[in-house]
C-alpha cells in the first residue's frame, strides 16, 4: 500500500514500477492522487520464452524418463477404454 507522504504525487510518473504494471485498481482516492498514474501494461512479469535447444531437451527428458512411464500409460489406457 502506497501513503500519501511516501510518494511525490506532483510529478508525472513516465514508467510504472513493476508492482503495478502487474494491475492495481485504487480502493479510495478522495483527493484524486491516482489520476495521473498511466494504466497498466500487463507486461512486467511476462518470461521471456526459451530457447528452442532448452525447450527440446526438457520435453525429451520429461517423456523418455522411465519414472514418466505410469502417467503415459495410465493416459493411454484411459483413453482407450482399457480402465
Amino acid at each position: 500500500m502506497v501513503g500519501r507522504d511516501s510518494c511525490n504525487w506532483s510529478q508525472p510518473i513516465p514508467k510504472l514500477a513493476e508492482e503495478f504494471d502487474a494491475g492495481y485498481r485504487p480502493l479510495l482516492d478522495k483527493d484524486h492522487l491516482t489520476d495521473g498514474l498511466k494504466p497498466p501494461t500487463y507486461t512486467a512479469y511476462i518470461p521471456a520464452p526459451p530457447a528452442e535447444t532448452d525447450y527440446m531437451t526438457v520435453w525429451s527428458c520429461f517423456f523418455t524418463k522411465r519414472r514418466m512411464w505410469p502417467s503415459t500409460c495410465v493416459a493411454r489406457r484411459l483413453d482407450g477404454g482399457q480402465i
